[in-house]
């Protein structure tokens, strides 16, 4: 008998359960919908909508949720450039070079510095304060990238145009709050 009740019971659960994994939720749809949104006004919309969906903490991520998850990237890419260029300064016997990568390295601290400050906004919920300091996080990269000889350098040119779409991806997310 007990068998019985476990085939009826079978049939009922894998029904709902593939239900479930094809079809997406509404929340689903509504986190696309804001990605979208948000990526729409980032100059590398590509960029934008893979790290966001890469990195989604759950498929029914809110705007403020999306907003914590782009100021952690942002942070997260700050802290391995700034170590990236500290490393390649130590290495580096060209005497240019030395002072570009430290010119950034410390740039790249500042921006730290700021995203950091953005992160605990974030996590308390004042995006304003949030959307402050991110702004201040720009001018710091800007510097770098507009440094002689920076786009010459393909590591040097990919962070600061990952950091810039970052940047701009948060203070996108900022203004629909």
């Amino acid at each position: 008998m007990n068998m019985n009740k476990f085939s009826c019971i079978l049939p009922i659960f894998l029904v709902v359960t593939s239900s479930y994994l094809i079809c997406p939720s509404l929340s689903d749809q509504r986190t696309q919908d804001l990605i979208s949104q948000i990526c729409g006004g980032v100059s590398d919309h590509a960029t934008c909508a893979y790290e966001l969906n890469d990195h989604l903490p759950s498929p029914e991520t809110d705007l403020p949720g999306l907003t914590r998850l782009t100021v952690d990237l942002t942070l997260a890419l700050a802290r391995d450039a700034e170590r990236i260029f500290g490393g390649r300064r130590e290495h580096e016997d060209d005497e240019r070079l030395i002072k570009l990568y430290g010119f950034c390295e410390t740039k790249y601290h500042s921006a730290v510095g700021f995203a950091e400050g953005a992160k605990y906004d974030a996590d308390r919920g004042d995006f304003k304060s949030m959307v402050y300091l991110l702004q201040l996080c720009a001018p710091p990269i800007i510097e770098c990238q507009n440094a002689p000889g920076a786009n010459d350098i393909f590591v040097l040119r990919s962070r600061n145009e990952a950091m810039r779409t970052f940047i701009s991806m948060g203070l996108k997310e900022g203004s629909l709050f």
